[in-house]
């Protein structure tokens, strides 16, 4: 049985297996306890870090559908993860929001994104290296709406 490995949970308690013959049980109790020693030492390596909330500017809030605000994680592998969406207060921001130093890219990144202000359509938003993250296209406006989902990226090295 595979079990995915998730910090914010308790390791899930499997049943030790019991034979008759007492030296057969011995050795597989300590085959056992070994295993779950290891995987309880492995799990914050495999593990990606906690979703944690995209710093936003004032002209950027959470999107209108409660869906999830704009966060930000790094995953095993080190690379940076966005999801969620930011929806415009005002007009006046192009920037959503700004990653934390350990968290930006070490080029300007460009990502296709799903916006919508009257209808769904195609935008692009760039990930620079100073952490701001921009809405580029479409242009600014009162209540776009942009979902961050899919955005992956490796961060300055």
């Amino acid at each position: 049985m595979v079990v995915r490995l998730d910090r914010n949970r308790a390791l899930p308690e499997a049943s030790q297996p019991r034979v008759e013959d007492p030296s057969t049980q011995r050795a597989l109790s300590a085959i056992f306890n070994s295993l779950r020693e290891v995987v309880k030492y492995l799990q914050p390596f495999v593990q990606p870090s906690k979703w944690r909330a995209l710093p936003s500017y004032d002209d950027w809030g959470r999107g209108s559908t409660n869906n999830k605000l704009a966060q930000y994680r790094i995953d095993p592998l080190k690379y940076v993860e966005l999801r969620g969406e930011a929806k415009t207060v005002n007009a006046a921001s192009t920037t959503i929001g700004v990653l934390p130093v350990g968290s930006r890219p070490y080029v300007n990144m460009t990502f296709p994104v799903t916006v919508f202000d009257v209808t769904i359509k195609p935008g692009r938003v760039d990930v620079q290296t100073s952490g701001n993250v921009v809405l580029v296209d479409p242009a600014v406006a009162r209540d776009i709406e942009v979902y961050l989902d899919g955005i992956r990226f490796s961060p300055e090295e």
